[in-house]
């Protein structure tokens, strides 16, 4: 294995990993191996032992460490250096982290999914593997956010029924991972969560997944038909039954048979139907509307709802007994303002898709912009994410998605920070005044630490704009910057 000593004998290696664990160590030289010789991997104890002075197609591959990461980006020349951190678990990260990675210029996430796919490479461009939009955080060319961007990909049998899933956060890679064994049973499975969080995606995975992928998922939305007509789809009818039967219609439930029938909006079926499936479900028999004798289905019942069915039960509103059997796997997909990584990453994935599809100049998006973003509530959740970013790309003309481009109602201020909100910055923080009595202390470190914390809650308030945060606090923006600047070199504002 390189050592320490090889840095003294060549001060220019290619490769240096600064990575504590010999056992990541010794992965990430053996995978770099394939494309570079080995003794020009240097691997070294710490960040002080990395040389002076480097050569071009410099690789420096670090952990993940608050401390290395701001001294390594500021290494010049920064165009010659490709950055790598190595991360043990991404989905792990919060959205600090992310925007900590990209503010610091970091190229490539390496971690355990993806470290056999390391290889070394010389910089046809020396801007390739930089951002090549530099007043862009968000930037479609990002390599950073192209590792970032995980995706949960499933096809059926017939390869007509493709999902893509992205998201970085532990709940989706959970939910993801818990779909994948669940599509393995044939239990019923009620899936809750807000409007727009994806439902549908996670149903489609776990019939993608399963043996009854041979035949597609059958899908009936319970909330857009009126008890009669519902009733009729679920179930079909006989010719003749009643006026205007003129044929034999099969019902969802037989074209799920062998497959999957996905129940959307169940929270809206009516009392008198709810009856009636808990009998099919039951007995795995359905009897057509018009016919003489029942028919046996085998079909795997999904469900899914945004309403809270517990609360409708306790209310009469909704039969106990018909919960317990769609409900024998829960699963629920929290609201996207509880997993804020994966706000980012989608604005990623959506500006990419976008952009694209609409033959669009647009290529990124400002640090204002995004944390106006990041701070709204998005009730509307994934869709709302993607009808915004479709909306704020088709209309932009500059390229770069700014503040000013996005509609007024997203500069609202969240339900949880209200309350700050509305009170005055004098009535927002508290200190405590350091007990001085013949102890001596720094005036001007406490200032300091005074100064920091108000300009973090008008950071805050303001969310993260800094344009607004200056004038709270009556200050020019550059003034701002500059304060921000000088307590993030110190590694005090985070």
């Amino acid at each position: 294995m390189s050592n320490f000593s090889q840095t003294e004998k060549n001060p220019k290696c290619p490769v240096y990993i600064i990575i504590k664990s010999k056992a990541v160590a010794s992965l990430l030289q053996n995978s770099l191996k394939k494309t570079i010789n080995e003794e020009k991997i240097c691997i070294l104890r710490d960040i002080k032992d990395l040389p002076s002075n480097f050569g071009n197609n410099t690789y420096i591959i670090t952990e993940n460490n608050r401390a290395f990461i701001p001294k390594i980006s500021k290494i010049s020349p920064k165009r010659n250096i490709k950055i790598f951190v190595y991360v043990q678990n991404i989905y792990n990260l919060n959205e600090n982290d992310l925007i900590f990675f990209i503010k610091h210029g970091i190229d490539h996430i390496i971690h355990p999914g993806n470290i056999q796919y390391l290889t070394y490479e010389t910089f046809i461009d020396l801007k390739i593997f930089k951002k090549k939009h530099y007043n862009a955080f968000i930037d479609k060319e990002s390599t950073l956010l192209a590792d970032l961007c995980q995706r949960f990909d499933s096809t059926d049998a017939r390869g007509s029924s493709k999902i893509d899933i992205y998201g970085i956060s532990n709940h989706i890679n959970t939910i993801v991972s818990n779909a994948r064994k669940i599509s393995q049973t044939d239990s019923n499975v009620l899936i809750t969560g807000e409007s727009g969080t994806g439902k549908e995606f996670i149903a489609r995975l776990i019939h993608n997944e399963s043996k009854r992928n041979q035949k597609p998922m059958v899908s009936i939305n319970c909330g857009a038909f009126p008890e009669g007509l519902l009733e009729s789809e679920l179930f079909g009818y006989k010719k003749g039954a009643f006026t205007g039967a003129f044929s034999d219609k099969p019902g969802r439930f037989e074209l799920a048979d062998k497959a999957t029938l996905f129940l959307d909006e169940i929270g809206d079926m009516s009392l008198s139907l709810q009856v009636k499936l808990l009998r099919v479900i039951q007995e795995r028999e359905i009897e057509p509307i018009g016919a003489i004798r029942p028919k046996k289905i085998d079909a795997r019942i999904i469900s899914a709802t945004n309403k809270n069915l517990e609360d409708m039960i306790s209310k009469n509103k909704y039969r106990e007994d018909f919960y317990y059997r769609i409900n024998v796997i829960p699963i629920h997909l929290a609201p996207l303002r509880e997993r804020k990584t994966d706000i980012i990453i989608l604005i990623y994935y959506f500006l990419k898709k976008f952009s694209a599809y609409q033959n669009n100049n647009v290529y990124g998006m400002s640090e204002d912009a995004l944390m106006t973003l990041l701070n709204y509530d998005w009730y509307g959740n994934i869709r709302e994410v993607e009808n915004i970013i479709e909306m704020l790309v088709v209309l932009n003309e500059n390229g770069l998605i700014v503040s000013k481009d996005i509609p007024q109602k997203y500069f609202k201020i969240s339900a949880s920070r209200e309350d700050s909100q509305v009170k005055p910055m004098s009535a927002i923080y508290n200190f405590e005044v350091p007990d001085i009595n013949n102890t001596q202390i720094s005036l001007k470190h406490e200032i300091e630490k005074i100064e920091l914390e108000i300009i973090r809650k008008a950071m805050k308030i303001s969310g993260g704009i800094k344009e607004k945060a200056a004038k709270m606090l009556g200050l020019n923006r550059t003034t701002l910057i500059e304060k921000l600047k000088r307590y993030e070199k110190n590694n005090k504002y985070k």
